[in-house]
């Protein structure tokens, strides 16, 4: 038996023991055996010779043949990895009982795999070994004709198969066929030539993700040193402003000294002059008391005292404290142009973030309810805007309205969507729970098995037992910072997105990416207009709460009022679309229709994709 050593079995057998080589050894004459084997037959002999050749030989004189040792040793390694049990990924032997061996080969005309043990027959036997063996191959059953239980052989370039012999010549005679070995090595060179054009693509993309990169790290210099730049600026700005600061200060100080002595000096010259009249003052008094006219006449003959001059309002130091005051407005105002000319000039250099719920408002729309598919259970306020919970049910006259939901307290508007752009604007104040969405026109509106997922065409949002939820699959649980008061919802249909928006604080919610808004079968219909699933806006009021579910009315966003949607044909605002999935005409509901319905409860908290009740 041959082996990947290259060497058969055969010939690393001991001439005395017939079995593989145990340490080799080699006589002079050149023969080898087993280092036992030979020294057990020399115990015999009086005269030491090769036990072959009979050429006298000293046990002295024998050698370990090492090179012999070594593929002895790969040999036996290798037999043993060859009778090991078939790994996963490895084809098993096909003749095998319980344990399958790894098979070795595959036999073409057999159809078998073997292991080493049941593949010696086609190594001897002239019969088998004849047979084309082939590297271990997995699932022989695809490589056979199911017609004639033939190897494939042959390769139909026509209609690009695989057939056996018996069908070319049966079914593929006028075909041009060739054998698999030419139709694979044809493949093999074509593969060749994409994958050397595949590594010059590799390359090509390699340099430009490292022209991306370098473009990157200078982009990224640029900012660093456009950074420190406009910061040095900043810097200079603030450290000029608080030169200025410290001058004025300064100023101020030296003015606030020089008042303070001239105001010193003034109450210095002020006090003597005060003490001054204070003794003139006693003197007259002195003279009125006195009794001799004489002295009287000689005391009061010089001129009176002129009465002391005004002090100027405000006091000696008023002008500079008017002047001070003045300092400061000129200061304010001057503080305060710098700062609006700085924000100005900052708002023309950096640009500007973009309001996206803004950019959504242009594609708002106007919504009405539809009366003839709300549940019994629901009222609708006169100007088809407004819904909330009517109390149950006591009689059903409507639940015959193939368009009506009869068991969820569910409502749809009256126009639907099939292309471009819309936005509608949803006033939940007030509501302890609801849900807002669009869903397809194909909804399922009897029963209460319905699943609120986007796989089966409904894409809503909702607040239930104080939880805000997005119904994906599985349902994603929000984390708001307030309660929104309003709720806006933007559908993009060709791009496949449902977005909400808090309309208050300007920020998304949620966004359903990837949708799939076309219905396969409802839009085979021959009604349905170009083929495209109608979607409708979806409105669920909570029967715990009095107030109602409202639809925003549309108005200008920035002078600008655009109710059509972009890319939706004229007679989808002029008119709603065909009937409901339940067929029949579309027919208005007066408000002494609306029948009241049972109560409604809120969804498990799991979510409302598990739901079976209203």
């Amino acid at each position: 038996m041959s082996s990947p050593t290259g060497v058969s079995e055969d010939q690393l057998q001991c001439p005395i023991c017939l079995q593989v080589f145990t340490e080799p050894v080699s006589t002079p004459c050149g023969h080898n055996f087993c280092k036992a084997c030979i020294n057990r037959f020399w115990t015999d002999q009086t005269a030491p010779g090769c036990p072959c050749c009979r050429q006298p030989c000293r046990p002295s004189e024998i050698r370990v043949n090492t090179g012999l040792r070594d593929i002895v040793e790969r040999f036996i390694s290798t037999r043993e990895e060859e009778d090991s049990v078939a790994r996963p990924g490895q084809v098993p032997c096909d003749v095998c009982r319980g344990s399958k061996l790894r098979a070795l080969k595959t036999c073409m005309v057999c159809l078998v795999s073997y292991c080493r043990r049941h593949l010696e027959p086609h190594r001897r036997v002239p019969g088998l070994m004849r047979h084309q063996l082939e590297e271990p191959l997995q699932n022989l059953a695809g490589r056979v004709c199911q017609k004639h239980n033939k190897v494939l052989e042959v390769f139909c370039r026509e209609e690009q198969v695989c057939v056996c012999v018996l069908c070319m010549k049966e079914e593929h005679l006028t075909h041009q066929t060739v054998s698999l070995e030419e139709e694979a090595a044809e493949r093999r060179t074509g593969l060749g030539v994409r994958a050397l054009q595949m590594k010059e693509q590799v390359k090509h993309k390699a340099s430009e993700i490292q022209d991306a990169k370098k473009c990157v790290e200078d982009r990224r210099r640029e900012v660093e040193l456009d950074t420190q730049e406009s910061l040095a600026a900043f810097k200079g700005l603030v450290t000029n402003a608080q030169a200025h600061m410290e001058q004025m200060l300064g100023m101020m100080k030296e003015r606030q000294k020089s008042e303070e002595a001239k105001a010193t000096h003034h109450l210095r010259k002020l006090h003597l002059e005060l003490a001054e009249l204070q003794q003139k003052s006693k003197e007259m008094e002195e003279l009125c008391q006195t009794k001799d006219p004489l002295l009287l006449l000689d005391g009061s003959s010089g001129p009176l005292p002129a009465p002391p001059a005004p002090l100027a309002p405000g006091g000696p130091t008023g002008g500079a404290v008017r002047q001070q005051l003045l300092w400061a407005a000129e200061v304010k105002a001057l503080v305060l142009r710098v700062k609006k000319t700085l924000s100005r000039e900052m708002q023309r250099v950096l640009p500007v973030e973009e309001d996206e719920l803004k950019a959504q408002q242009d594609h708002w729309v106007e919504v009405d309810l539809d009366a003839d598919t709300a549940h019994p259970g629901l009222v609708l306020s006169q100007d088809k805007k407004g819904v909330k919970y009517g109390g149950p049910l006591t009689k059903d006259p409507l639940l015959k309205n193939p368009k009506r939901f009869d068991f969820h307290h569910y409502i749809l508007a009256q126009m639907g969507f099939s292309s471009g752009r819309f936005y509608f604007q949803v006033e939940v104040r007030g509501q302890t729970g609801w849900e807002v969405g669009v869903v397809r026109e194909s909804i399922q509106r009897w029963g209460p098995c319905i699943n609120l997922l986007p796989k089966q065409g409904v894409w809503t949002l909702g607040l239930y037992h104080g939880q805000y939820q997005a119904n994906a699959s599985p349902p994603v649980p929000l984390h708001l910072g307030h309660r929104p008061e309003k709720v806006g919802v933007s559908v993009d249909y060709d791009g496949g997105c449902v977005s909400f928006y808090d309309v208050d604080s300007r920020t998304l919610m949620y966004c359903f990416s990837g949708c799939c808004f076309h219905d396969s079968w409802f839009s085979k219909l021959p009604y349905y207009h170009c083929n495209r699933t109608n979607i409708l806006p979806f409105f669920r009021p909570i029967p715990s709460t009095s107030a109602e579910v409202k639809v925003c009315e549309t108005h200008r966003v920035e002078g600008t009022v655009n109710p059509l949607p972009t890319g939706l044909h004229p007679h989808d605002h002029l008119q709603p679309r065909g009937p409901g999935p339940g067929g029949g005409p579309r027919t208005s509901s007066s408000p002494e229709a609306r029948g009241q319905g049972g109560a409604l409860e809120p969804p498990p908290a799991q979510g409302p994709g598990a739901r079976g009740g209203a």
